[in-house]
């Protein structure tokens, strides 16, 4: 099947199904829509939202509803589909022998190759790192790592003794927006 493009879903050819994370959705509809800064609330993507597309009443910004004659695909497959890596970053990987989807340093792709997707030889990790000479591995199929939210690491004082903590930075941003309001 024939994976459609961001390009597509911003020129209102097809539609975001709803089936991705909040942020992955945002992600999408930002690249898709970029002068249009609204921000997708946690009630009408849990309640409402089933599709995602462009506003017909709104030049460059999209809309969400329950349904749509447009086409649909998934908003990981969108996602996916405008994915290339570069060299040094980490993919996901596997072939009809390595069936589970392993983390791996990708190097290139070979067009026209049985098992097109090259990556650094997980024993090598530490070699490629350093820049010195190190093995390659060859794969059938390819993705990107999940998208996960950046965290931020803080520690704070309670009574003479340091905390460390952690937030994944929608959580830092609310906690700082009360901080702004008071």
């Amino acid at each position: 099947m024939e994976k459609y493009t961001i390009k597509q879903l911003s020129e209102g050819e097809v539609a975001a199904k709803n089936d991705g994370t909040r942020e992955q959705t945002q992600k999408l509809m930002n690249l898709a829509f970029p002068e249009d800064d609204f921000i997708i609330s946690e009630i009408s993507f849990i309640s409402y939202s089933k599709f995602f597309y462009l506003s017909p009443y709104s030049k460059g910004r999209w809309t969400h509803g329950s349904k749509t004659d447009l086409p649909t695909q998934s908003v990981e497959d969108f996602l996916d589909a405008e994915w290339k890596p570069k060299r040094g970053d980490d993919v996901l990987v596997k072939d009809e022998v390595d069936t589970i989807w392993s983390k791996r340093t990708f190097i290139t792709e070979i067009d026209g190759c049985v098992h097109p997707y090259v990556t650094v030889n997980s024993s090598c990790e530490v070699n490629f790192r350093e820049g010195l000479g190190f093995g390659v591995d060859n794969w059938d199929e390819m993705k990107q790592l999940p998208f996960k939210e950046p965290k931020i690491e803080f520690s704070v004082m309670v009574n003479g003794q340091e905390t460390k903590l952690s937030l994944e930075k929608s959580e830092w941003d609310k906690l700082m927006s009360l901080n702004e309001k008071s």
